[in-house]
């Protein structure tokens, strides 16, 4: 009873937003207010790091980013414009904005996603049902014993009339009802809640947090596993797959790419390729100019006046620093056709023209006469023992379920990296059919899913349910809230969203899918 109130009273206390405070500007002034003090029309102020406290729609912004895994799975932070509506839940990554506030409290797009969160439930636990139909059974049968029992221990005091008038029929009250006592399973479910607490105290020793004692039975039961890609079989970065130089590439390319790996203003594609290329010689020339990131030109460039740098050089994806022109040369096809694989490329190009100068609010124009120096092809970062997890679940007869909200083709392309058995194919989520029937006939054979909202997890969790499968569901984000919760057994990361661990049934502390779940099996 303490255990199931307390994890009752954890839902109740569930908070997706971790922002405490919003910052909004009225009257002209920007002043700091409480999430529950924002109210509709608000002018909410966007600062890189901070949290989305309420659904709005953006009125003005600077190279804004905003992530959105937590609510959508998609791992990639999001360029958003002027119009563009906000989710409460989403973090700001880079740039500024101004977002009027169309949705608080209960209407919010999270808010949402917390009440149906909320709702208590326990864990579905056979065991607990098989005990419930015993005792039921037990109880029923106990009523004609007990009266066989009392029946026959008045008999044996000489009578009923002889037992009432002697005072014989305390005694054979006293034994029949230690008869009847001892019928009773008393020790049942006492030894049985034994067994889980050991259990629990085992899976506590590897770093699982148990919420219901129940949920250590559910691993035992589970068949199917359904698992996000992000933060589950990915650790959520990039890593450089190949550098392909393009026939007649100038020297000191891989110099130019060892510069913007390290420079202070890099991103985490570019600290990526770095550890493909040598470091940056030390006395090296500082660039005469450079171009930072931004997502509103989606290039960065640097400009060197001698040695083996001469010229300028620019890093970002093919269709932005080739242009129409480029088509023609085939890179950017190439460059298109490894990133519908589930890839990621970028295009170093080099110019004899220095960078354009422009002003501090203009945007920052390519030189003129860039051609293609080499190409990066940049992966998602696979977990190190994934492959060996995904094998280890088909050793043991679980079917494995990548359910991701990332591109189809990016999810395929890891499920195929961890080895997953039977994925051919990534289906894009946003071609299922709505009808459960239907659903379940899809999830018979299909086993890599892209681009799947919320409400399609937890669809697909009660499809799967639906055909008699044991369902497991494993998740870091609010996304995934849902389906954890109508999962057989939810399992959260330790480094996922609250809401996402106070609904979950397990949730491994270290984050480590891989480990802790095969100690947490055996």
């Amino acid at each position: 009873m303490v255990q199931e109130f307390t994890a009752k009273r954890t839902l109740v206390r569930l908070a997706v937003l971790e922002a405490p405070r919003a910052l909004v500007r009225r009257d002209g002034a920007d002043i700091g207010c409480a999430v529950e003090s924002v109210v509709l029309d608000d002018l909410l102020v966007l600062r890189p790091g901070e949290q989305v406290p309420a659904d709005a729609v953006l009125v003005d912004c600077r190279g804004l980013e905003v992530d959105e895994s937590l609510l959508t799975g998609e791992a990639v932070p999001v360029a958003v414009a002027p119009g563009r509506a906000l989710m409460s839940g989403s973090t700001i990554v880079a740039g500024t904005g101004l977002a009027r506030v169309t949705g608080v409290g209960a209407a919010s797009y999270a808010a949402r996603i917390t009440t149906e969160a909320r709702r208590f439930s326990l864990v579905d636990s056979e065991l607990r049902r098989s005990i419930g139909r015993v005792i039921r059974w037990i109880s029923l049968g106990l009523v004609p014993l007990s009266v066989l029992v009392v029946n026959g221990q008045m008999q044996a005091a000489g009578g009923w009339p002889t037992a009432l008038s002697s005072g014989a029929w305390r005694e054979a009250t006293i034994t029949a009802v230690a008869s009847i006592n001892a019928m009773v399973p008393a020790g049942l479910v006492f030894m049985t809640s034994v067994a889980l607490a050991v259990g629990a105290a085992r899976l506590a020793r590897q770093r699982v947090l148990i919420h219901e004692l129940a949920a250590v039975e559910g691993l035992a039961r589970v068949d199917v596993l359904c698992i996000d890609k992000t933060g589950t079989l990915t650790e959520g970065s990039f890593a450089l797959d190949r550098l392909d130089a393009v026939n007649g590439a100038p020297a000191g390319w891989q110099q130019a790419l060892a510069w913007f790996a390290a420079d202070p203003a890099a991103n985490t594609t570019a600290l990526a390729i770095g550890a493909g290329v040598p470091a940056v010689r030390s006395g090296s020339a500082p660039p005469e100019a450079t171009v930072a990131f931004s997502s509103r030109h989606r290039w960065s460039g640097a400009q060197f006046a001698g040695g083996g740098l001469h010229g300028s050089w620019v890093l970002g994806g093919a269709d932005v620093v080739l242009g129409p022109a480029g088509r023609d040369s085939g890179v950017v096809a190439e460059a298109a056709a490894i990133a519908a694989s589930g890839s990621r490329t970028l295009i170093l190009a080099h110019s004899r023209r220095p960078l354009p100068r422009t002003g501090g609010t203009t945007a920052p124009t390519l030189p003129a006469d860039l051609r293609p120096v080499a190409m990066a092809v940049l992966r998602e970062r696979v977990r190190p023992d994934a492959a060996e997890t995904i094998r280890y679940f088909g050793e043991e007869g679980v079917r494995v379920i990548v359910i991701s909200g990332d591109d189809p083709g990016t999810v395929l392309a890891v499920a195929r990296e961890v080895r997953l058995p039977a994925a051919s194919s990534g289906v894009d989520a946003r071609s299922l059919p709505e009808d459960p029937a239907a659903l379940a006939g899809v999830l018979r054979t299909g086993n890599v899913f892209g681009r799947v909202s919320p409400d399609q997890k937890k669809a697909m969790v009660l499809a799967l349910q639906s055909l008699g499968h044991t369902v497991a569901m494993t998740g870091d984000g609010i996304n995934d809230a849902l389906a954890l919760k109508h999962a057989d057994l939810g399992i959260a990361m330790g480094s996922g969203a609250p809401a996402t661990r106070a609904v979950a049934n397990l949730v491994l502390l270290d984050g480590g899918f891989a480990g802790s779940w095969r100690r947490a099996g055996r």
